[in-house]
Parts: structure tokens; sequence; C-alpha cells
């Protein structure tokens, strides 16, 4: 470094005052560092509270409105208050159609004839129970015993169903086949055949196949079916 009469010239300087800058800017990009870490920091923790605070909510407010208890006893008796409709807060038409056409498969036989009275008391002989929902009460009829408790805990099902949608229900009569093997075959209600009976009778069943005209129902017997405790 040169020298002049006055010492050292002003390049020192300049190089302090770089120094100065570079220190700046340095803790200025440390600061930014820190203050992401715990700007980001706190904002998982308020996304992750609401969320919290959004599964709290509808846990709570799908479990405070149903307020139905499933309980079988002969002996209860509904409060004065019990409601007469049941309104869910979230609806099923988006996914109820994802079931509609294995419906109207089941019901295709009796798509231009309907069911008429004669057409169903000619399923009686293979029936366990004969089941009627008159203005949201059930009645039953039973024909023969069936395995376990099959029967009993499929009648208890449909209690339910009538205490968890009351006033939704409509009136309906059908008669209930409660064993596994199919009991009204095709091959015996064949339209060509002169002999044969058309429509087929229709029978509520847990099982169906496709070489039989069974209309398939839940088999909620599991509830209580003694395998699987």
């Amino acid at each position: 470094m040169k020298m002049n009469n006055k010492g050292f010239n002003q390049k020192p300087r300049a190089i302090y005052h770089l120094n100065l800058s570079s220190k700046s800017k340095l803790a200025t990009v440390i600061f930014i560092i820190i203050f992401t870490l715990i700007f980001g920091t706190w904002m998982d923790l308020f996304v992750i509270g609401r969320i919290q605070m959004m599964t709290t909510s509808i846990l709570t407010t799908t479990n405070t409105i149903i307020k139905i208890p499933l309980n079988c006893n002969a002996k209860q008796t509904c409060p004065s208050n019990y409601p007469s409709r049941f309104e869910p807060a979230i609806s099923s038409s988006e996914t109820c159609p994802d079931y509609f056409r294995w419906i109207q498969q089941d019901l295709k036989a009796w798509e231009e004839t309907g069911i008429t009275r004669e057409t169903l008391e000619r399923a009686k002989p293979k029936a366990h129970f004969r089941l009627v929902i008159k203005s949201g009460r059930l009645y039953v009829h039973q024909y023969d015993k069936a395995y376990e408790s099959r029967d009993v805990l499929t009648i208890w099902g449909i209690l339910q169903l009538l205490r968890m949608y009351p006033g939704q229900v409509p009136d309906l009569e059908l008669l209930f086949f409660c064993h596994d093997k199919p009991a009204i075959w095709k091959r015996d209600f064949r339209q060509p055949q002169p002999n044969a009976t058309w429509p087929p009778p229709p029978l509520f069943q847990y099982c169906g196949h496709r070489e039989a005209y069974g209309i398939v129902f839940p088999d909620w017997s599991f509830w209580g079916c003694f395998i699987c405790f």
C-alpha cells in the first residue's frame, strides 16, 4: 500500500465500509431466516389447531344429531319428545344411486306385471315370516323358526330403521326367507313354458344367485350370531 505525506490513503476506509455492508447483509439474511422459521411454525400450529377444531366440531355435531337409542328391549318406550322425523346433517342423495341399479336388477322380474296379492301369497310356503309396516309400526307373523336368531335380528334391524327414520319408511308388506340357499329358482319360472307360473313369487333373503329370483336383503343377523363372539 502506498503512502503519501499525510500517511495512509483512504483505501482502508473503503475496505472498512465494505466489511460493514457485508455484515449488515448477513444479519438481514439471518433475521429473515429466523422470522420465516418462526412464522412457518406459527402457521403450522394455527392450521393444525383449526383442523382439530373443525374435526371436533364435526364429530360433536354428528354425535349430537343422532340421539335415537338402538336398544332391543320389549319393555322400552319412546320418550315424549321423541323426534317425528330424522334429518341427517349430510345428505346421502349422491351415494344412494350407486345401489339403485342393483335394486332395479333384483326387481326386474316384476317390472311389467307388478306384484299382486296373489303373486305375493305364492311365496308364503317358502317364507319364515311375514313383515308388515303400517303407519310407522311393524307387525310380524312367523311361519317357521329360522336357524339360531337370524329372523329375530333381521326384524330388530328393521325396527331400528323405523326408529332412525321415523315417518319416512312407507307402508309395505313382504315375505322373508332366512336361509342362505335360494328358494325361488329361475328354472321353475320360465315365461315360454305353458305350465310355468309367471311372475315368480317375490321373496326376500340374504343371498342372491344368478339362477334364482331372490330379492337380496342385508344380513343383520351377524350382530348377534354366536360365531361372531
